[in-house]
Parts: C-alpha cells; structure tokens; sequence
C-alpha cells in the first residue's frame, strides 16, 4: 500500500460505516470502493491531498494540507490528517462519468479507424509495388 493509498484509506474508514465497503487498491494512488449492493467508485487524491473522483476528478472531501505550492515546498512531507466534506451533486458525477465513458470509447474508435486507414494504405503501397 502506498502513502496515498493509506491516506485515501484512512478517509475511507473515517466516512464509511465499518464493514459496509470493500477496498480494492488499484495502481498506485487509487483505492476502489464496492458497497454491499455492488456499486462502486475509486477514490484518489490530488498534489494537495484532497479526495476526488477517479474518473471525473470531482473533489468530494479537502484535507487540512495548504492548497498553494508556495505552502507545499515549505512542507514537503506534510501528511493529510483530516478532511472537509464537500457537496456532491451524484446525479451530475454520475452524467459525467457516463460522457467520460463515451468520450474515452468514441476517442479509441476514431483511432482504431485512423490505424485501420493507415493499414489499408500501407497495404495497398506494398502490392503496387511488388
């Protein structure tokens, strides 16, 4: 587990009644989130230790950290201890996700027919010139 991994934890077991999620590290900053119903999220944090959103990067709780670098290059090595709640529209997290989905797949789409037009290309310069 990770330094950032622990502190999402350690918010995780702050704001969520013990027992009722299951954590799941992912990469190296991130810790996914599946409640009893099957619903989840993943959860990260920002260079100023704040909560967010994985896939929507919304700030859902802010840590104590100061939140300009000039403060953070006086102390490198500070460590989140507590964090503030912020108001989530969920409905408006959920839309951005599901436009989020549809970009990253309508943005593989276009590059899987730009490989697949290069391809044809490269194909047919290659018979013309056998």
């Amino acid at each position: 587990m990770t330094n950032s991994q622990r502190w999402i934890s350690n918010f995780i077991d702050k704001n969520f009644v013990s027992g009722s999620v299951k954590k799941e590290l992912l990469d190296d900053d991130k810790i996914k989130i599946t409640d009893e119903t099957g619903k989840s999220f993943t959860l990260t944090m920002n260079l100023y230790g704040d909560i967010m959103l994985a896939g929507t990067k919304t700030i859902i709780a802010e840590s104590d950290l100061p939140h300009t670098l000039d403060d953070m290059m006086r102390r490198p090595f500070a460590t989140p201890r507590s964090w503030t709640n912020l108001p989530v529209n969920w409905t408006q997290v959920k839309q951005e996700t599901k436009t989020s989905i549809k970009a990253q797949i309508s943005y593989y789409k276009s590059q899987m027919e730009k490989d697949e037009k290069k391809n044809s290309i490269l194909q047919k310069e290659e018979r013309e010139h056998r």
